[in-house]
């Protein structure tokens, strides 16, 4: 599991399968990317853990954002 996997495991099942959809998407767009954590939401960067942040995501109570 990685780092964003293990944030996502908080959330319900059917909030956690589209998150994790999104993230498998995420994935097969930016291969290369560094999956982390920042200001508390699953962030992918390019160019390392202190790169340039791409896109991010995250749940809350009645929506799922991407950003």
């Amino acid at each position: 599991m990685t780092v964003i996997d293990d944030h996502l495991a908080r959330f319900d099942e059917a909030q956690q399968a589209a998150l994790l959809g999104t993230v498998a998407t995420i994935r097969r767009a930016l291969p290369g990317a560094t999956e982390v954590i920042s200001y508390g939401m699953p962030t992918f960067k390019i160019d390392g853990p202190t790169g340039v942040a791409v896109i991010g995501l995250d749940g809350f109570v009645k929506h799922n954002s991407l950003f």
